[in-house]
């Protein structure tokens, strides 16, 4: 059985768990309290300041790994196109999520969540095609940059028409991030350094809990709160993935075969 049939497969069965949460599962509309964070200070006429400054991290990730993309090494140069989209994630995100923060609302949260699922697509089929191969990477792509922001659309319609529902925003996010750790430990990777998608995981939970003990570490630490070291940790992630990209090489027979490349192409040229 080919690495791509068992992804198939594995997208099958998690399509039909998906499916039957979301028909059992009751609706789950937006807290009226979301809103209500915990640092609320204005500093240099900025309000909310440390939770609207702290999406510079986002930034300067985005942009550092949208410029480092040329000293990547890819086996296939159209795999770059999943790691361009997750850095203009975060680069959309640094100005969508300070905008939100500014005076936060539904509507302005609606731009930081669809930012937001640009970067998780693109996260998530880098690493499908580091795990399987670089066509099933693309079209995860492909089709995680049409349902992932329908996410949003569908929660922020259902606020609109009186009875909101993030029940798929939810999902969506807890499948690709219970996926990744599957795919990590059950697919032979193209690339070493595997270790490095985890780490990113580790730091996306971090960075959920972070977010719901938003007012417990503002009220320990009286300088900074949850939600302000959420955007750090996450920030951080990016970070991680540009570290890989830049780091990973070839392993096993994909090195074998590129090795074989470079000869080819050195024997062309003499």
């Amino acid at each position: 059985m080919t690495s791509r049939t068992r992804l198939v497969g594995l997208v099958a069965l998690v399509a039909v768990i998906a499916a039957a949460v979301f028909a059992l599962a009751p609706p789950l509309s937006q807290p009226a309290w979301y809103h209500d964070f915990a640092d609320g200070r204005t500093w240099l006429s900025v309000p909310n300041f440390l939770d609207t400054g702290s999406n510079l991290f986002f930034l300067i990730a985005g942009v550092a790994g949208w410029t480092a993309l040329h000293r990547a090494h890819f086996i296939d140069p159209r795999e770059c196109r999943a790691y361009r989209v997750f850095f203009a994630g975060l680069i959309v995100t640094a100005f969508a999520s300070a905008w939100y923060h500014f005076a936060p609302t539904d509507a302005r949260l609606v731009g930081d969540r669809l930012a937001m699922t640009v970067a998780f697509a693109g996260f998530f089929a880098a690493l499908v095609q580091e795990r399987t191969d670089g066509r099933a990477g693309r079209r995860v792509l492909a089709g995680l940059l049409v349902v992932a922001p329908g996410t949003v659309l569908y929660w922020y319609g259902s606020e609109l028409a009186g009875a909101g529902d993030l029940r798929a925003y939810f999902l969506l996010q807890g499948l690709l991030m219970l996926l990744a750790p599957v795919l990590i430990a059950f697919w032979p990777g193209r690339y070493d350094r595997g270790g490095d998608w985890l780490m990113v995981v580790g730091l996306y939970v971090l960075a959920l809990v972070l977010e719901w003990l938003d007012k417990p570490v503002f009220g320990a630490t009286g300088f900074v709160s949850g939600h302000t070291l959420k955007h750090l940790v996450a920030a951080a992630a990016g970070g991680v993935v540009l570290r890989h990209m830049l780091l990973r090489r070839p392993s096993g027979t994909d090195a074998d075969s590129v090795s074989r490349s470079g000869q080819r192409a050195t024997s062309g040229r003499t």
